[in-house]
Order: structure tokens, then C-alpha cells, then sequence
């Protein structure tokens, strides 16, 4: 490719995501920048404690520890930098050049990296970049995990009073006088030695229950991780939030999780009676990021889906979730739990806010069904997933050509004459509708033979031929970009010179239109020249006017894009237009 040409990664799958493992099951198992440190601790440390510590201040922080450390020890990666972009581009190669660090609990990590940290569960598996302070610079840090292992449990003593020393030294636990003067650290070690409905019923009154634990899982999630009804019952008596979610997840969702179907959805209706939010989510945390309903179709739990519903769960989920309850039952090959969502009115084509599996990885059915195994499951999922597509009103838009006063419809097979000069391309994008339309050109018509016969080595099959449009109203966004059809030099399993462009209405990331008549939903991009980029180097825009006697052949259509290791693309509704451009 060439200067034109920049591969856009984000929301363009090519891979199949790795779907994450069923709530309350076991989890399965470049370039760190000159500016990291060795460790990601502070300069300028507390002191380190001279005097004695009596026996109640040992007591404190003997408690804060057990709470705080967890049962895992980690060897990971982390970067630091004061540019997002250099702790981005760090992320993607896999924080290469990093070292392998060690904690042998998370009290061994500074507090705001253990609840990150203790959230990655697979290997390779990496935070986004996150505002961090090192050394009194702002920057942005990146985790990632290389191991997980069982942590050797606390002991008392000597060895325990050293640790916490250095623990202090460096800011890892508060010093004890903190800890005893704490109220919220007072209601943790009081909650975290309540095992039992008895102990929790004396904890005073003004100690609430609803703290979270240095190791991010929460009284009340615990109990019911547990499964210590009496404990949970007492703890919501005492005040405890049963929407409030830890590391384990949210508490509905790790009920409807359970790997027994009575008592999943046992443990569902009396937390639905209590007042559980049927699609609580808490995007902070892994487990968190699905809803209830997601949670219980990785087990395949009808009774459990068919309570939460009834109770006003989503069949789509919640905004913002990581999996929407059809991917999660697909994940799992659970493809009567599909059919059943779909009869209650699930989308099997993919929402803008939600079904992000990672950072720019949209998840959707195929891809779930496709990370089975199962190529007839996944071939029933591609031909669902197309045949909403082909009736789905999000996908569709009318277009238009405007030049001297005249406004010219563009509908499939439409030939038109122009006169060879600018011209507007209009889109109508009604809400509802399409937001985004893909566009791709050429003066061959050999190049729109081979879109209309589906050759998947044309760009517009290719999610990473997109052009990178030149934001409006610079004077780059002025040029139609064209490209030709592949040589006869192409290889069958190539990529022809090309491009595809998309003409997206959100301006958040980029302006892609020159003007937006909002009364009438029109969003109108202008051109004046064209540029052939389709060589190694590409020629200078020319004016429209040098175009005089030749024939513009355009593309305009929606897609689907199912990503997976084939990268595969359906252009949906596509608009085979011809313009005849005339001095």
C-alpha cells in the first residue's frame, strides 16, 4: 500500500476474540518505553517505620493483609508512559521489551493495580492503558499477565512484622495508626471475620457492609460465592447492597452462573425479591461486564433466563456489556439458548454499544459460534446473521448526487450523466438507519465486475483496505480516491490495490462530511478531484474536469463485517452506480 493507505484495526476483527469462561467457573488459563521503571512504585516511599509497634496496631495490619492479599500470586509486565499513544502502541506488541515482575500476592502491587491485574486471567491477556502517577509523573500504564499461580499463605510473626514494614515503607498498606483511625477499614476487618449470620448481626450498626475488601470481592459477594444463604440474608439485613459487584462479578450473575440449574435458579429468585437489578452490570470488572441473562446462558440455564425476563432483563443485554446474552450462549454451543433468545426478541445482528470482547474486537453470533468449533453451528450463524442484515432497517440509507441545482437519486444499477466538475455525494441517514455507509470507485469497470461477483480480493472485502479519510474541511477531503482491479498478477488468496472508504456519521473520532442538513437527516461530502491510489506511488489529485468523456463506476453500500480468521465481509444492500462524466 501507500501513503494513502492506513490499515484501521479498531472494531475490524481479524481473529476470533477469545470469550471468557462462564461466571463462577475456574478461568483458563512490545515495547515498554524508556520512561518504565523497574517497578511500578512511587519515588519518594513513606518512611520506613523506626518505632515499635504495639500488639493493636500488628493487629491492624495483620487484618488489612488477610483481606488484601488474595490466594494468587502473578508474574506480569507493566509499562509506564506519559504518552498515550507510545503505551497504546505498547499494549499491541505485547509489552515486549518489558521485564517479568513478580507479587506474591497483590499486596506485593501498588493498590490501584491489584484489582487490574487480579482481572486477567488468560496469559498474554492485557489491560487497556489507564491513567497512572509514577514518580510524580501523569502518564498512562499498561498490565499484562504472564502467570498465575497459588499464593503461599500469610503467617504470623517475624517474618510477617518484616513484610509489613516494607509493605508500609513503600505505600503498599497504610500505616497502622491509619488503618485503626479508618472507619471503612474497621467495617472490612469486622465484615471479613463475620463467617457466620451470628457474627454479622453484632457488628455495629455504623459499620457498613458495604465496603470492598483489598482483594475487590465484597462481603455479600462472597457469601454467595459461598453459598452461605444464611450469611448473605444476614448481611442484606445489616444493609448490604445486593447490586453492589466485585471481582467475582455482580451478585445476580454469579448466581445464575452456578453450575447446578436448581440452585442457580434458586439463588436467582431470592435475589430477584431483594431487589436485584436484572441487568446490573460493572464494567470494571471481567465478570462484571455481562449481565445476569449473559451469565446464565454460558450454562444453557432456561429457568434461570426465563426468571430473569420475567423480572425485566434484556434479552440484549445491557449497553456497555462485554457479551450479549446470544454471543454467550453461542460461546458455549448452547445453540438451543440461541433460538430461545432469538423467539424473545434478541438481535442477532450486533448493537453499537455493546459486545465489545476487547478493545476495537467486536464481538457477534458467528464469531461466538465460530469459537466452538463447530463450522455447521457457525455456518447457521453467518446465514442468520445475513438474512437480518437483508431486512434490518439499521442498514439502510438513500443516496443522492447533487450538481447544478439538480439532485439525481442513486438506486442499484442507476446511470447517470454528469458534467465533469464537482459535485455532492448525499447520504440520508435516518435515525434508526444506517450511520455509516461504505464507499468505494473506479473508472475499470473490470473492478465493479468483481464486487458484484463477490471477489474477496477486491478491498471493499477487506477490513484493513480502509482508506483513512482526510477530515473535513481539509483540503484532502475534496478527492474521490479510486482504485483498479486486481492484476492478473494477484495471488487467489491476496489483497488487490484498493481502497474502501467509510463515510460515518459519529464526529467523535472524525469529520467526514462537509456539510450535515439535521432537519432532513442529510450528510453531504463533496468532491472536486481524484486521486488513483492503486499504484505504488500515488498520482497527484487531479480536478474532476480532466475526467471529461470517462465513466465513474461507484459502490455505495452497507456491510457486515463477522471478522474471524477469514475476515469475512457482506456487502448488504449494495448500490452499482455509473456516471458518465461529460464536458
Amino acid at each position: 500500500m501507500n501513503q494513502w493507505l492506513r490499515n484501521i484495526v479498531a472494531g475490524l476483527v481479524a481473529i476470533v476474540p477469545v470469550y471468557p469462561l462462564a461466571q463462577g467457573a475456574a478461568p483458563a488459563s512490545s515495547g515498554a518505553t524508556a520512561e518504565s521503571a523497574n517497578n511500578p512504585i512511587p519515588a519518594g516511599s513513606v518512611a520506613g517505620p523506626d518505632q515499635s509497634w504495639d500488639k493493636a496496631q500488628l493487629q491492624a495490619l495483620w487484618d488489612t493483609a488477610r483481606h488484601t492479599a488474595g490466594t494468587t500470586s502473578y508474574e506480569y509486565k507493566w509499562i509506564f508512559s506519559t504518552d498515550i499513544r507510545t503505551a497504546r502502541v505498547a499494549r499491541l506488541s505485547g509489552l515486549r521489551n518489558a521485564k517479568v515482575l513478580r507479587a506474591e500476592n497483590l499486596i506485593d502491587l501498588q493498590p490501584e493495580l491489584r484489582g487490574r491485574l487480579s482481572d486477567l486471567y488468560q496469559p498474554g491477556q492485557s489491560t487497556e492503558p489507564f491513567a497512572y502517577t509514577q514518580r510524580g509523573a501523569q502518564g498512562w500504564s499498561v498490565l499484562q499477565l504472564v502467570s498465575r499461580s497459588a499464593a503461599p499463605p500469610l503467617r504470623s510473626g517475624p517474618a510477617f512484622e518484616a513484610s509489613a514494614r516494607r509493605w508500609v515503607k513503600f505505600g503498599l498498606l497504610p500505616p497502622p495508626e491509619v488503618l485503626l483511625a479508618d472507619p471503612l477499614e474497621r467495617a472490612r476487618v469486622a465484615y471479613w471475620n463475620a463467617t457466620s449470620a451470628a457474627a454479622v448481626a453484632v457488628i455495629p450498626a455504623e459499620l457498613t457492609p458495604n465496603v470492598q475488601f483489598g482483594n475487590h470481592h465484597t462481603p455479600l459477594t462472597l457469601a454467595i460465592i459461598s453459598k452461605k444463604r444464611d450469611l448473605a440474608q444476614a448481611l442484606i439485613d445489616h444493609g448490604a447492597d445486593v447490586k453492589q459487584c466485585g471481582l467475582g462479578g455482580c451478585p445476580l450473575g454469579i448466581v445464575a452462573a452456578l453450575d447446578d440449574a436448581t440452585q442457580a435458579l434458586d439463588w436467582t429468585q431470592w435475589l430477584l425479591a431483594r431487589g436485584a437489578a436484572p441487568d446490573g452490570i460493572d464494567t470494571r470488572y471481567l465478570l462484571g461486564r455481562s449481565t445476569a441473562l449473559s451469565a446464565a446462558m454460558t450454562r444453557g440455564w432456561k429457568a434461570v433466563g426465563e426468571a430473569l425476563l420475567a423480572a425485566g432483563a434484556s434479552p440484549d443485554g445491557a449497553p456497555d456489556v462485554r457479551m450479549t446474552p446470544i454471543e454467550s450462549a453461542a460461546a458455549y454451543k448452547h445453540r438451543d439458548m440461541v433460538e430461545w433468545l432469538i423467539a424473545h426478541g434478541a438481535s442477532v445482528l450486533p448493537l453499537p454499544d455493546r459486545g465489545t470482547v476487547t478493545a476495537g474486537q467486536r464481538g457477534n453470533l458467528y464469531l461466538a459460534a465460530a469459537s466452538t468449533g463447530d463450522t455447521a453451528f457457525a455456518e447457521w450463524a453467518e446465514s442468520t446473521m445475513l438474512s437480518a442484515a437483508q431486512k434490518s432497517p439499521r442498514l439502510r440509507f438513500d443516496a443522492f448526487i447533487e450538481q447544478d441545482k439538480q439532485r439525481l437519486a442513486l438506486a442499484d444499477d442507476t446511470k447517470l450523466s454528469l458534467r465533469a466538475a464537482p459535485f455532492k455525494l448525499v447520504l440520508v441517514l435516518r435515525p434508526g438507519e444506517a450511520d455509516d455507509v461504505m464507499l468505494g470507485a473506479s473508472f475499470d469497470p473490470a473492478w465493479m465486475d468483481e464486487v458484484r461477483h463477490g471477489d474477496r480480493r477486491n478491498p471493499l472485502f477487506e477490513p484493513f483496505a480502509a482508506a483513512a479519510l482526510a477530515a473535513t474541511p481539509e483540503p484532502g477531503s475534496y478527492e474521490l480516491l479510486v482504485g483498479q482491479p486486481c492484476p492478473s498478477t494477484a495471488k487467489p488468496d491476496g489483497i488487490c490495490p484498493g481502497v474502501q472508504w467509510h463515510l460515518q456519521t459519529d464526529a467523535s473520532a472524525r469529520k467526514d462530511f462537509h456539510e450535515i442538513r439535521a432537519s432532513r437527516n442529510e450528510y453531504v461530502r463533496e468532491y472536486r478531484s481524484v486521486a488513483d491510489i492503486s499504484a505504488d506511488k500515488a498520482s497527484p489529485a487531479q480536478p474532476l474536469q480532466e475526467f471529461a468523456g470517462q465513466t465513474l463506476q461507484l459502490v455505495l453500500t452497507s456491510e457486515l463485517v463477522l471478522g474471524g480468521p477469514e475476515r469475512k465481509v457482506h456487502l448488504i444492500g449494495p448500490r452499482y452506480v455509473t456516471l458518465q462524466l461529460q464536458k
